[in-house]
């Protein structure tokens, strides 16, 4: 395989499809063809370039879900910048951390941030330019007068752009061993991580997961996760892209968006979903009617899920609603897609089977190697791990030892290589000497029909070492000793909880995962 094999195939996809539908926004209603993504993304390829930005430079992008963002993410791919999406839903203090850490020489923002935001941004030492997403619907706020360098807002970005010329190659500057993006995520310490990931590893991870799930290039994805973590990117973006279908896209997911899912979901015709299980949570509490039952049934082809744990009673209560099978698969922003399960498999099981160029272990505190069906660390071996944390001052990059990525997940493979994944080897609760799993007191108390959401975590006890409390978002208020009940008829008397609690909201990373950090700290003075 030569140094730009995955690069070719960009150009090939782009070569094949010219006419075809890429993007549907659902917003704005209108529609984008390959060609017209590859025209607008050396339009602004060339806007860069006025700009002085050169391959290697990085471009930090602080927007919603708009096609804006994708334009920007494969104008930078044609010039062999590095792309640093950032989340608009983080502190002003990660922000800040995030520009000066990767050391971006240019952002591209929201028009609509609000004043202070500006002035922290403008203070930055970035360049930064501010643009209107044509599917903003409100009305943007006046810019503050720059500190900075800045280029005049644009209420329309594209008619901004030079004409589009290509005299060379697509892509011509880039290589598969170039980065292509630094990916920001959760830190275990106070500031997020960068994550660098390389052209190659990410496109051909992307087309080996496209190949053994079986998308097509009839495939209609359905897009309502942010643009700024590799779920709306690289999922619902990059992997449509490469599997030669198309994506609707939406504004990233939240409450009020639940209510307009189905509808989008029907108007736009998609036939591919891919979930999270907060999103199948939410769907399951608020959705009353029964169009978006009879569309799955009837039009949705393939739904996937990922990013988080999926409990066997979630999975099990969509599948009856909806009507649909979910194939759960699993990875890391460190090391892209490892398994999934598929419609080509005998069996749907755990996360899947393991993809073409991973192998896993499953290891002992001591790194011993473990047999099948004996729990330890997921610990990776990869085509695909990430070339290593940006800059880094806060995060050991030792997570890779010899070519071995140690996860933090436990887990299993069982006798037919199917990888199970059961707990975070930082969430496991340690009552007595004993591992207690929190996911499996989690899934026995999700069988509560009035239990919406619920984590289980461990917190300081003298005498045991840590003590089991369990934390519920409730769909109506039910007493506390009904869920002890329950625990009682399905878990050993050891790992039921001592205390249960109830709670409007879970605290949530801006990805929407459950922080058990907080709830540990939250509720250790009210723990045993």
């Amino acid at each position: 395989m030569n140094a730009t094999t995955q690069i070719n195939y960009l150009r090939q996809v782009f070569s094949s499809n010219k006419n075809k539908t890429f993007l549907v926004d659902a917003l704005t209603q209108k529609e984008f063809s390959y060609g017209e993504l590859e025209c607008l993304s050396l339009q602004a390829a060339g806007f860069l370039k006025n700009l002085g930005v050169q391959k290697g430079d990085k471009i930090a992008v602080l927007l919603p879900n708009c096609f804006e963002f994708i334009v920007l993410y494969f104008s930078s791919m044609q010039l062999g910048t590095v792309i640093v999406p950032i989340n608009p839903k983080l502190t002003s203090k990660e922000i800040d951390y995030i520009l000066r850490n990767s050391g971006a020489k240019i952002l591209f923002a929201s028009e609509s941030l609000h004043r202070e935001m500006k002035s922290l941004l403008l203070d930055s030492g970035t360049k930064v330019f501010f643009i209107s997403p044509s599917r903003n619907t409100g009305v943007p706020t006046q810019p503050t007068r720059p500190t900075q360098p800045v280029q005049p807002a644009q209420k329309d970005f594209f008619a901004s752009l030079p004409a589009c010329k290509n005299d060379g190659l697509l892509f011509e500057n880039i290589c598969d061993d170039d980065v292509m993006l630094i990916i920001y995520t959760s830190g275990t310490t106070s500031m997020p991580k960068g994550v660098v990931i390389s052209y190659g590893k990410i496109i051909k991870n992307g087309r080996v997961f496209s190949d053994a799930v079986g998308i097509s290039p009839d495939s209609r994805f359905y897009n309502p996760l942010s643009m700024a973590y590799l779920g709306g990117f690289y999922n619902l973006t990059l992997i449509p892209f490469l599997s030669q279908s198309s994506v609707v896209l939406d504004d990233a997911f939240n409450p009020a968006s639940a209510i307009n899912f189905w509808k989008n979901v029907i108007k736009f015709k998609a036939t591919a979903l891919w979930l999270v299980p907060s999103i199948m949570s939410a769907l399951l509490s608020l959705d009353r009617g029964v169009d978006g039952e009879n569309y799955c049934k009837q039009n949705v082809k393939l739904c996937l899920v990922g990013t988080a744990p999926l409990s066997v009673y979630l999975k099990k209560k969509f599948e009856e609603k909806y009507g649909v099978v979910l194939y759960e698969n699993y990875g890391l922003s460190e090391t892209f897609f490892i398994s999934t399960n598929s419609r080509r498999f005998s069996r749907n099981a755990g996360v899947g089977k393991l993809l073409l160029g991973c192998e896993v272990l499953i290891t002992d505190d001591n790194s011993k190697a473990l047999k099948p069906n004996e729990r330890g660390e997921v610990v990776v071996r990869s085509e695909y791990l990430m070339n290593g944390y940006y800059f880094n001052t806060h995060e050991p990059n030792n997570k890779i030892e010899s070519g071995l990525f140690h996860t933090g997940d436990v887990g299993f493979l069982d006798d037919e290589m199917y990888l199970f994944i059961t707990d975070r080897k930082k969430d496991l609760i340690i009552r007595g000497g004993i591992n207690i799993s929190p996911k499996e007191i989690e899934d026995a108390i999700s069988q509560h029909p009035l239990v919406d959401e619920v984590a289980v975590v461990g917190v300081p006890n003298e005498l045991l070492g840590e003590e089991i409390i369990a934390v519920i978002k409730p769909k109506k208020d039910f007493a506390p000793a009904e869920v002890s009940s329950l625990c009682k008829n399905s878990l050993a008397s050891f790992k039921i909880p001592q205390n249960f609690f109830f709670t409007k909201e879970f605290p949530r990373s801006t990805s929407g995962k459950i922080q058990k950090n907080k709830l540990r700290e939250l509720f250790a003075s009210k723990g045993a």
